[in-house]
């Protein structure tokens, strides 16, 4: 059994006396932030700073070829086209910063 499997079941034996468990993971690792709840795997690059725009979300089949160009991700498969990881290439800052030639 695996802890999401635990955690349902956990809160199905707590239901009777109102009591309710969760746990989201969250890890911060050089301005890279990931966090897992039950349902989600978020991994954000870069933090909404206050007064911005909330970012965008979209599934990568609607985003138009043109703008694929500039996500780095790849996505695993394996032989019978199962998803089986993303990979995502962390941005370089000091390239950002640079001005182009």
């Amino acid at each position: 059994m695996d802890f999401w499997q635990a955690q349902v079941k956990t809160n199905a034996e707590l239901q009777p006396e109102g009591l309710y468990i969760t746990r989201l993971f969250r890890l911060e690792e050089g301005g890279i932030e990931v966090r897992l709840d039950s349902h989600l795997v978020t991994v954000e690059l870069r933090k909404h700073q206050r007064g911005e725009m909330p970012p965008y979300s979209h599934f990568i089949s609607e985003l138009p070829r043109k703008l694929l160009k500039n996500f780095p991700v790849m996505l695993q498969f394996d032989k019978r086209r199962r998803f089986t990881g993303l990979v995502i290439f962390k941005p370089n800052p000091e390239k950002a910063s640079r001005p182009s030639k």
